[in-house]
């Protein structure tokens, strides 16, 4: 079997990109709300997934031909990592990386893509788990707070 072909009763793997995005943390919250108003970040029935990855610093030096110019040192920012993951679907792709570079403040942001397999539900399983967030007393702290 290969691990594409993978499944049991409650779960399934399907082919995804991973897509980790660098982005200086003065920008995060803007880029994330927009990002994922302009492409549908989807994980089975659930929109707007990301991750973000905070306490990060970025550096850079700037050489002849940024726009900025030649800079004579090398500048250091507080960053996030904002990761996502899509279908392994060209046209689908080429949609993210036109919204991150008109989203992004940086004119070449930081981008890696990687082939993953991604865990997805058959929504099945039994709703009854305890260890579920909507059976936990905790339930409000771990389903989260609401984002603008």
């Amino acid at each position: 079997m290969e691990i594409k072909d993978f499944k049991t009763d409650a779960y399934f793997l399907q082919s995804e990109w991973v897509i980790n995005i660098q982005v200086p943390s003065k920008a995060i919250d803007e880029f994330t709300k927009m990002l994922g108003e302009e492409i549908p970040l989807t994980q089975g029935n659930y929109s707007h997934c990301m991750y973000v990855r905070d306490a990060g610093r970025c550096r850079f030096k700037g050489n002849e031909g940024a726009h900025g110019g030649a800079e004579e040192t090398i500048q250091e920012v507080p960053s996030a990592e904002v990761i996502i993951s899509i279908p392994q679907e060209y046209d689908f792709l080429k949609r993210v990386l036109e919204a991150i570079d008109k989203y992004h403040v940086h004119e070449e942001p930081t981008v890696r893509i990687t082939e993953a397999y991604g865990l997805r539900s058959l929504y099945n399983s039994d709703t009854n788990n305890p260890n579920r967030y909507w059976n936990r007393d905790d339930k409000e702290e771990i389903h989260g707070t609401s984002v603008k």
